[in-house]
C-alpha cells in the first residue's frame, strides 16, 4: 500500500517536472523571440532614423541653395545688369531689322511694344529675341524650342523679308532649336530638316500616323508616370 502510494507520488512529481520543463522551455523561447524582435525593431528604427537624417540634411542643403539663388535673383545690381543688357539687345536688333523706335517704348522688360504697319512685326521680333537671349543667359530652366509661324506678316516687302529671315537664323540663342513655318526661304539656307506640307490645312498625314505613334508613345507614357508620381493617379 505504501509502495503504491510512493509510486503515485513519484509519478505526480515526474509529471510536474515535465510540465515545469515545458513551461520553462516556452518561457525561455518566448523571451528569446521577444528579445530578438526588440533587437530587430531597434535596428530598423535606427536605420530609418539614419536615412531620415540624411534626407533632412539634404533638404536643408537644397533649401540653402534655393535661398542663395533667390537672393541672387533679387539682387539689385543683377536686375540692373539684366535690364541694361536687354536694352542693349533691343537697340541692336531694332537697328538690324530697320525699325525706328524710341527707347522709352522699350525701356522696361515688360513694355508693350508698339509700331505701325509692317514695322510692328519686326519690332516684336526684336523684342522676343531680346527676351529669349536674356533668358538663355540668365535663366536656370531649359529653353523651349522657338516656334515662328510665317514671319511674313503685314506685308513685308522684298527688301525687309530677307533681312527678317537672316535675323531669325543668326540671332537666335546659342544651341536653341528653331521651328520655322514659311512659304519661301528666299534662297537662305537654314541648315536644318525641311518638312514640306503638301496637303492644305493638314500638318499631320494619315500615312505617318503609325510611325509617329511608335515614336511618341513612350514619351507620353513617361509624362504620365511622372505626373502620377508627383500628383498621384486619378
Amino acid at each position: 500500500m505504501e509502495e503504491e502510494k510512493l509510486k503515485s507520488i513519484s509519478k505526480e512529481i515526474q509529471n510536474i517536472n515535465e510540465v515545469l520543463a515545458v513551461k520553462h522551455g516556452e518561457i525561455a523561447l518566448r523571451d528569446i523571440i521577444e528579445n530578438e524582435g526588440k533587437r530587430q525593431v531597434k535596428s530598423i528604427f535606427s536605420s530609418r532614423i539614419e536615412e531620415m537624417s540624411d534626407e533632412y540634411y539634404k533638404i536643408l542643403e537644397n533649401l540653402s541653395d534655393l535661398e542663395n539663388k533667390i537672393k541672387r535673383y533679387l539682387d539689385k545690381e543683377r536686375r540692373e545688369q539684366i535690364v541694361q543688357e536687354y536694352r542693349s539687345l533691343m537697340r541692336k536688333y531694332l537697328y538690324l531689322l530697320s525699325v525706328k523706335l524710341s527707347e522709352k517704348d522699350y525701356e522696361r522688360i515688360d513694355s508693350k511694344i508698339g509700331g505701325l504697319g509692317s514695322a510692328k512685326p519686326r519690332a516684336l521680333l526684336a523684342y522676343y529675341y531680346s527676351i529669349l537671349n536674356i533668358i538663355k543667359k540668365y535663366g536656370s530652366s531649359a529653353l523651349c524650342p522657338i516656334v515662328l509661324d510665317e514671319p511674313d506678316q503685314q506685308g513685308q516687302d522684298d527688301l525687309n523679308m530677307p533681312i527678317i529671315l537672316n535675323f531669325i537664323k543668326e540671332n537666335k540663342p546659342h544651341n536653341s532649336q528653331l521651328i520655322l513655318g514659311l512659304q519661301d526661304t528666299m534662297g537662305l539656307n537654314f541648315e536644318g530638316s525641311v518638312f514640306e506640307i503638301k496637303e492644305k490645312f493638314s500638318v499631320l498625314t494619315e500615312d505617318d500616323f503609325e510611325s509617329v505613334q511608335i515614336e511618341i508613345t513612350p514619351l507620353i507614357n513617361k509624362v504620365i508616370v511622372i505626373n502620377n508620381d508627383l500628383f498621384g493617379s486619378i
